[in-house]
């Protein structure tokens, strides 16, 4: 069995050049809720009744009771009118009658009806009929191989950290060989995120899309989802066109930071700089138009270092936004390295010595951002950006980058491949890219005694010389 044919293994029987079919892979509503939040699927969109229709705002993303995402915005195109209410989305049309949904009265500001497929029309007692869509047919083929790949496990605790079945298979290959293996299992990630990347540029344009992506970036594990809101909130278009104040009160003042009491007992410096951030915030029409993003999603400050709190990261986002261009016009020339240099070096003159909003100043601080973070946002956005959606590439360039530093997530990987947690082999960027594919793909989903894992089996069979 050719190493090829182990990542395919790996990754969910996903293969980068002969996806398998949506029939024999269906994608289960989850899936279909992500890549519609990520803004992976179509802007444009044609209802059954033959309606052309266009997003405008895809929602908030509803995680509760209720309707998918709510509050969205769409375009009846041929009448120039605007709908605002709720989406609901499914991966058949028939289960809007079978959930019940069509006497749900918390269904009734439902503007349309999204299925991956068929034609069943939905009603609701209190609105009568909706337009609803057929996605399927609508798809081109990049965005329905897409949807072909393995969903996000749920969440779960990370399995122990102790070696698998595999780690014994491991052990019997050469150093070459593990190298190659993790090589490929990190090239499919980055072609993941590549293709995914690709789809909403296509969607958002360049500048959306890298401002959403380092957004979300900034958020960390613990606050991704509110940063993406937030970028969505304050679109780059918005921020670009503003001077430095402006840009801070619109992210602070959109995200809900903005504190509304007891301003008089924080320091004077923070008092002032909160103070202009207020009138700032007041003056601009997003403040009566915008829901705060901690209504929509909570921020997590607990348990988050001082040196990462969402305050500084809002604090880089803003003083990112003038540097998008920079940004893009080095990714354009395949130079991700130095738009990374470029994210480390930031600074913020409030932020360079404030860990937070209300905090004393400091003559000491870590670095807005720092080499650190930017080599993570080096391997999750910018080198991502400058890879091919499809098909595998030349591994020369991504070896010559600095590795994204060990966390948790790597940390376990190793636990669970090499006996003693001792890797027999330097763990490059892109070796470590592919210790989270397989963490992801394989540990998470087997479990902690590996049941159902074939990795194992592909390893052995590789080792046999099987075809």
């Amino acid at each position: 069995m050719t190493h090829t044919r182990q990542i395919e293994l790996l990754s969910g029987q996903l293969n980068l050049t002969n996806h398998a079919t949506l029939a024999e892979q269906p994608p289960g509503e989850l899936h279909l809720q992500q890549l519609w939040f990520e803004h992976q699927l179509p802007r444009l969109l044609t209802t059954l009744g033959g309606q052309h229709i266009e997003i405008l705002h895809t929602g908030f993303w509803n995680h509760g009771p209720g309707p998918d995402f709510r509050d969205a915005l769409i375009l009846l195109t041929e009448e120039n009118r605007t709908l605002a209410g709720d989406i609901e989305i499914h991966t058949h049309a028939a289960d809007w009658q079978q959930h019940g949904h069509h006497t749900d009265p918390a269904y009734a500001r439902v503007i349309l009806h999204i299925a991956l497929h068929g034609t069943e029309p939905a009603m609701h007692r209190d609105i009568g009929s909706l337009p609803c869509v057929e996605l399927y047919p609508q798809l081109d083929e990049e965005t329905r191989s897409l949807l072909n790949q393995p969903q996000p496990p749920p969440p779960a605790p990370l399995p122990n950290a102790r070696p698998g079945r595999c780690a014994s298979a491991l052990a019997q290959l050469s150093t070459a060989q593990i190298r190659d293996t993790l090589h490929r299992a990190g090239l499919l990630r980055l072609h993941r995120k590549a293709r995914a990347l690709a789809l909403q540029r296509r969607r958002d344009g360049d500048g959306q899309t890298l401002w959403e992506a380092l957004a979300t970036a900034l958020g960390y594990s613990e606050n991704k989802t509110p940063f993406r809101l937030l970028a969505r909130a304050v679109p780059h278009k918005h921020a670009a066109g503003a001077d430095l104040l402006q840009r801070d009160a619109l992210l602070f003042g959109a995200s809900g930071f903005l504190p509304r009491d007891q301003i008089q007992t924080l320091p004077s410096d923070s008092r002032a700089y909160i103070n202009r951030l207020w009138h700032a915030w007041w003056a601009h029409p997003l403040s009566t138009e915008t829901v705060p993003v901690g209504e929509l999603c909570p921020w997590k400050l607990a348990p988050v270092r001082p040196a990462n709190h969402p305050h500084r990261r809002i604090a880089a986002l803003s003083a990112l936004a003038p540097l998008i261009p920079r940004l893009l016009a080095a990714l354009q020339r395949g130079a991700a390295a130095e738009a990374a240099d470029l994210i480390a070096n930031i600074g913020h003159p409030h932020f360079d010595t404030h860990y937070h909003l209300s905090s004393p100043a400091r003559e000491t601080m870590p670095a807005l951002v720092g080499n650190t973070r930017a080599s993570q946002m080096l391997w999750n956005v910018l080198l991502p950006w400058t890879l091919p959606p499809t098909g595998l590439s030349d591994t020369a360039p991504l070896l010559k980058q600095p590795a994204e530093p060990q966390n948790a997530r790597t940390r376990t990987a190793i636990q669970r491949l090499f006996p003693q947690g001792k890797p027999p082999l330097r763990l490059d960027g892109l070796a470590r890219q592919g210790l989270i594919t397989v963490l992801d793909e394989l540990c998470a989903r087997a479990g902690d005694d590996c049941r159902g894992c074939p990795w194992p089996a592909a390893l052995r069979a590789s080792m046999n010389g099987s075809t």
